[in-house]
């Protein structure tokens, strides 16, 4: 009775979870733009000056740090949801396991309202272009 109870909980908690994240990354989602082929030239080892190390380090936390802790975020979450199940009769495992669930729930939480204000933001000022902000040229 216990297990469907906390079960019940937790799917509830979920839920309300999802609807409060879903707004955050349907603001968060971008289009595709010119600042991405700049981008990706500069993985091509185009890296001259301090404005393209500065880019480069740029693309490199957007394209490849952030997706990481998204996984990571994701990855946690997961094995704290099978450790919780598989061990019913752990008091401690369980709350090992609820404590990764929590943490994860919060990361991923931090991770998504990021990407949503960084969105709302570029909206409400009109910032345009793609997600990777790139330094202006100069001559």
């Amino acid at each position: 009775m216990q297990i469907k109870k906390k079960l019940s909980s937790i799917i509830v908690h979920s839920v309300i979870f999802s609807f409060l994240v879903i707004p955050l990354v349907s603001f968060g989602q971008t289009t595709p733009s010119s600042s991405a082929p700049a981008c990706d030239a500069l993985f091509g080892g185009s890296i001259n000056t301090f404005k393209d190390i500065i880019d480069y380090a740029t693309c490199l936390v957007i394209k490849s740090i952030v997706p990481l802790l998204y996984i990571i975020a994701l990855a946690v979450f997961i094995y704290g949801v099978i450790q919780f199940f598989l061990n019913p009769d752990n008091a401690k495992k369980r709350e090992e396991a609820r404590s990764y669930i929590i943490g994860a729930l919060i990361g991923m939480f931090v991770l998504f309202s990021i990407s949503g204000l960084i969105e709302i933001i570029r909206n409400t000022f009109g910032i345009s272009g793609g997600g990777i902000p790139l330094l202006p040229e100069t001559q």
